[in-house]
């Protein structure tokens, strides 16, 4: 819910040109211009430390692109879907050679 509700301020502010929110927000930019709200660099930190445990935190919870992203798959015409063969050979592929 969180990433739809970023997507609909960020393209309302966009659009009456009052502000760009997502690079006011986005937890990264403070990170690395090397300044910023000490809020968001705190934020940005916890979100770099818990992609330990789960993959793509921000992508994943809070990126509106992601949620942009999510509607256009729904109405997509091609469906492109893992099958076995292609997780084994992305497996193939990470495995170290020793």
């Amino acid at each position: 819910m969180i990433p739809w509700i970023y997507l609909i301020f960020a393209i309302l502010y966009a659009v009456t040109r009052s502000s760009f929110i997502i690079c006011r927000f986005d937890p990264f930019i403070g990170i690395f211009r090397l300044g910023g709200d000490i809020g968001l660099i705190t934020f940005g930190i916890l979100l770099l430390i818990s992609a330990v445990f789960t993959g793509r935190p921000f992508c994943r919870f809070i990126c509106s692109y992601g949620a942009l992203l999510s509607l256009f798959s729904r109405v997509s015409v091609w469906k492109p879907a893992l099958t076995q063969k292609n997780v084994s050979i992305v497996s193939s592929a990470t495995t170290p050679v020793r």
